[in-house]
């Protein structure tokens, strides 16, 4: 099998989406995120510099680079390695994958458009959910109110039920 570094990081990604909207394993949705993320980013490092998510996120936060990625990186770093700290447990929050995922899909876009029916579908859902809080353009928040409603009222796992159930209705036709 071969794969390109790009198509390895979109294979993940889907993955983690479908794994994220039935509610399965945070670890494992973190973990395939992460991954993707890394990917993502470093391809947008390396080919589109000035348009990296990541570094807009550190300017926005006023963050050198070591801190936004120690502050990104945290969850999914404690579950890659066990060589300097093997006892140790984490308490995470659960609710950093989804915008992990945003994160990747944003700097996958900066690639070339994404290449997935997943990813769009989980842009949208995520704007559904946080769009009172993001500084978005705002270009892509009525397709996704049109598409999932006001999501952010409602619990987490209410807000994940409702996406499952529209990606449902939209592959059932």
């Amino acid at each position: 099998m071969e794969v390109s570094k790009r198509d390895a990081a979109n294979r993940q990604l889907n993955e983690a989406i479908h794994l994220f909207f039935e509610q399965r394993d945070p670890v494992a949705i973190h973990t395939l995120i992460g991954s993707a993320s890394l990917i993502l980013s470093d391809l947008v490092e390396a080919n589109n510099p000035e348009k990296s998510w990541d570094k807009s996120a550190q300017q926005d936060n006023e963050l050198d680079k070591k801190s936004y990625y120690k502050i990104m990186r945290k969850t999914q770093n404690f579950i890659k390695h066990a060589n300097s700290d093997p006892d140790e447990t984490l308490s995470f929050d659960v609710t950093e994958a989804p915008a992990l995922a945003m994160f990747s899909i944003l700097n996958n876009g900066e690639l070339g458009g994404m290449l997935s029916r997943e990813q769009p579908f989980f842009q949208l859902w995520y704007l559904a959910v946080h769009y009172k809080n993001l500084e978005w353009d705002g270009s892509d928040i009525p397709n996704a109110l049109s598409m999932f409603g006001d999501l952010s009222k409602l619990t987490m796992k209410k807000q994940i039920s409702h996406g499952k159930k529209v990606w449902e209705q939209c592959n059932a036709s």
